[in-house]
């Protein structure tokens, strides 16, 4: 098996200087329990899985390598960058779907990424 992800160091300007976190783009969510474990084997603070939705929305389930993490903030914006990189984005908006919170990412003129966290869905 094999698949792509990226990881990626947030809130820094330097490479290997930020928090990593791993970002999975995929097609349909896998299997609960291999998610887990290709989070505790890649052994980052948070691992997402993110997948598009046919309405432009993206829906996200997030590990801790231990756990399945419930209120992850890394990560979101790993992901986040990652869609605006590899889906070529050019919406300044987008929602990412997480259970029954919606968080509203909006893409800043400057390059910068800000988060409105748990709205209700």
């Amino acid at each position: 098996m094999a698949y792509g992800f990226w990881i990626v160091d947030i809130f820094c300007k330097n490479k290997f200087e930020g928090t990593p976190a791993t970002v999975f783009l995929i097609d349909d969510f896998l299997d609960e329990v291999l998610m887990k474990n290709l989070a505790m084997e890649i052994n980052t603070p948070e691992t997402i899985f993110v997948k598009e939705l046919s309405n432009g929305d993206f829906e996200a389930v997030c590990f801790c390598p231990a756990s399945k993490g419930m209120n992850f903030g890394n990560a979101l914006f790993a992901a986040a960058e990652v869609i605006k990189r590899e889906k070529s984005i050019q919406k300044k908006e987008i929602n990412i779907i997480h259970e029954t919170k919606i968080f509203v990412v909006k893409f800043l003129d400057d390059g910068r990424i800000k988060i409105r966290f748990s709205s209700a869905k």
